[in-house]
């Protein structure tokens, strides 16, 4: 299974450790994805992808009790096994199915739509499902 590359909103409240500090900061201490983070996060400023409360923000801004930083990013997930999923079983509580196991069952980390949930939404109008 391949999920073509698309764009993805991260959000997230401000955490009180980093009220008062600067924004850019913040993330290239919190979130050191990339070999040059600091950098990364600069450019994703002036290019409007991380914003504050909706609203485009500069290296400068520092970080206030309350604000919603969202993070625009384009993803890109690593693809998964191909093989069906097969549900085995479904009733008014479960659903249980045999799955390939590079599949994961729940976003997270690199994966948000090669997962089990996102699939057994997708191809089977499953939703709301809980793994348990």
């Amino acid at each position: 299974r391949v999920c073509p590359p698309y764009m993805f909103e991260f959000g997230s409240c401000i955490k009180g450790r980093w009220i008062r500090q600067p924004l850019l900061d913040v993330f290239s201490r919190e979130f050191p994805y990339f070999d040059d983070s600091r950098g990364y996060y600069e450019e994703a400023m002036k290019d409007g992808r991380l914003r504050v409360n909706d609203q485009p923000t500069d290296a400068k801004y520092l970080c206030r009790d309350g604000d919603i930083i969202t993070h625009h990013v384009h993803r890109h997930e690593p693809p998964v096994c191909s093989t069906p999923v097969t549900i085995i079983h479904s009733s008014e509580d479960f659903v249980v199915v045999d799955k390939p196991s590079s599949i994961p069952v729940h976003p997270g980390g690199r994966y948000r739509r090669n997962t089990l949930l996102a699939i057994l939404a997708k191809e089977h109008s499953l939703f709301d499902l809980h793994p348990v």
